[in-house]
């Protein structure tokens, strides 16, 4: 699969819909179908540019590239995060499987098993474990060995 996607930037050329980009909408939806633990049955994610899709919506195939083809892809959704595209990064022993959000800036690991993902969708991919919580000043530090103590 190429990585340069500048042809989602590319959809209209003199009002009509470029090769280039019917290409990239194919190539889109094949790559969507290998992963179908993301999909709802036959449905996919929708990435167009509708306010009402934006990758919250599932859509039949034939509707995604009718809306792709009709209003493009959601800002900046290069790497095809919600559709199972991760990003491999290098650290200073192991490789590290990252899936990036790249529309907020948000990176966070990648779930190894299900209960994993339950647990990232309910605390969200803000969820830091490295961060050390502050030390309780006295009097709630009190109230926390009360509460378990009884």
């Amino acid at each position: 699969m190429r990585t340069d996607r500048q042809w989602m930037n590319v959809r209209l050329r003199d009002g009509y819909l470029t090769d280039e980009f019917e290409a990239g909408i194919e190539e889109f939806v094949d790559f969507a179908q290998t992963h179908p633990e993301l999909m709802d049955g036959t449905k996919i994610r929708c990435p167009c540019n509708d306010r009402k899709c934006q990758n919250r919506s599932f859509q039949e195939l034939d509707t995604v590239r009718f809306h792709l083809a009709k209003n493009g892809f959601v800002k900046d959704y290069y790497v095809w995060y919600k559709h199972g595209e991760t990003v491999v990064q290098q650290t200073s022993n192991q490789n590290v499987q990252r899936s990036v959000e790249s529309d907020v800036g948000i990176e966070y690991a990648q779930p190894n098993n299900a209960c994993q993902a339950m647990l990232m969708d309910v605390i969200g991919p803000s969820f830091n474990p490295d961060v050390i919580e502050d030390i309780p000043n006295p009097t709630a530090q009190e109230l926390y060995e009360m509460l378990k103590a009884s």
